[in-house]
């Protein structure tokens, strides 16, 4: 039984405001995870407000035809604010005008701002001690950016030494002024739970994928095909690892194809991917097909035999990396061989759902990919397995995690008087 079914707060009159802009419509994964969580939180009967530059480059004949894109549906709870111009400065003075203003008429209500950034999070709680307004900030955190520049052995170090982990953290002094924090990895959040001094509810929320989309795609027959595809989707960050990837390419035996998915076709690090490519030998073996749209990337997974997550040994992809493309890996019935790192380890398992290879080791990853490319039974074993694990970070699960987080914020919410989002009475 939930809080607000227990008496609790009652989510009826929670007003989320995600204070974080985006191009809509738009292919990039934070675009999708922000869609679907304002569309779960419609659902629950929660108005949701987003807030969206146009984007020229996907033209949309209406906000409602925006929500579709995405297979979502349209709801009058659930409102995005679409700046007049999708110029960086301006939109951005913008969205933070008319989120505050949004606030200003919204005093009855339970509000929450959903943040992305500290600079955000550290503004609102600024406004919030100036205008002694109600409303309670979350933020959610994508990395800790005290630590990007640390070593990985650094930051290994001090997730085993909890002690030396809460001392120094920068971030502190803006998630002490705040009322809930949202990581989307165990590890981001252990770092910062480790602080004596941070007392604020915390969370866990990863991503999610729509299971519905992979689930019609089960049963269908897969096109039987003279060569193998081993396939990358996202970007081409040097932390990604694409170019590992591509040399491993040059140890497999056989006909094996890369098929590499998103990132700039005619961008620098394209040209540079595909350099090495040339130099590797494997140039004739390596596709790049650019950005697929988001209503059939499910079906093109399913032209893979092997889904690649190469992330390299760096604190951004060992520690905060939670992708949304691996959960759609693990829902697409196609085998996984991902890079052995913390973060990723917190879904995956060697030789239970995935096979995981040591990072930034062509020779590693060419000899797991070639273990489930040449071991159909084994394959076939860890995509079922994933497949089932999977079922528990799909956007409906996500969105009851967020609530049950939300409620469990309510309390102090309502039991306090003051300006400041209930911060004297949390947990």
């Amino acid at each position: 039984m939930s809080p607000s079914q227990q008496g609790g707060p009652d989510i009826n009159l929670m007003i989320v405001i995600y204070l974080h802009q985006f191009f809509f419509p738009s292919e990039r994964a934070h675009t999708i995870q922000m869609l679907h969580t304002g569309a779960g939180l419609a659902g629950r009967g929660i108005d949701t407000h987003l807030f969206a530059k146009p984007n020229p480059a996907l033209p949309v004949e209406s906000i409602a035809a925006g929500i579709r894109f995405y297979g979502l549906d349209p709801s009058p709870r659930l409102k995005i604010h679409l700046a007049r111009s999708g110029g960086r400065s301006r939109a951005s003075l913008w969205s933070r005008w008319l989120a505050l203003r949004t606030l200003v008429h919204l005093r009855r209500d339970r509000v929450i701002v959903f943040v992305r950034k500290l600079r955000t999070a550290a503004e609102l709680a600024r406004f919030r001690r100036l205008t002694g307004l109600r409303f309670q900030i979350v933020i959610e955190m994508h990395d800790i950016p005290s630590l990007l520049d640390r070593s990985f052995a650094e930051v290994e170090t001090l997730l085993r030494d909890h002690a030396a982990a809460g001392r120094g953290l920068a971030e502190e002094r803006v998630l002490r002024g705040i009322d809930g924090v949202i990581s989307i990895t165990d590890a981001s959040r252990n770092l910062l739970a480790s602080s004596r001094e941070l007392a604020v509810p915390m969370t866990t929320i990863r991503s999610g994928v729509d299971l519905r989309a992979f689930e019609k795609l089960a049963s269908a027959p897969v096109i039987p095909r003279d060569e193998q595809v081993v396939m990358y989707a996202g970007q081409l960050l040097p932390w990604k690892g694409v170019e590992v990837l591509v040399q491993a390419m040059a140890e497999l035996k056989g006909s094996v194809h890369l098929e590499v998915l998103g990132g700039d076709v005619a961008g620098a690090r394209a040209a540079e991917v595909a350099a090495l490519a040339r130099e590797a030998g494997v140039a004739g073996r390596v596709r790049f097909r650019g950005f697929v749209p988001h209503g059939e990337i499910h079906a093109v997974y399913r032209h893979a035999d092997c889904l690649v997550l190469p992330n390299r040994r760096t604190v951004r992809g060992g520690f905060f990396s939670s992708p949304i493309k691996l959960f759609e890996y693990m829902a697409s019935g196609v085998p996984v061989v991902a890079s052995d790192l913390p973060s990723v380890r917190e879904l995956l398992r060697h030789r239970e759902n995935a096979i995981l290879v040591e990072p930034d080791s062509p020779t590693a990853l060419a000899a797991g990919l070639s273990e489930v490319l040449e071991n159909r039974t084994l394959a076939l074993r860890l995509a079922n397995e994933a497949r089932e694990n999977v079922r528990d970070f799909s956007w409906e699960r996500r969105t009851d995690r967020l609530v049950q987080f939300f409620e469990r914020m309510g309390s102090a919410y309502a039991g306090t008087s003051s300006g400041r989002g209930g911060r004297g009475g949390r947990s």
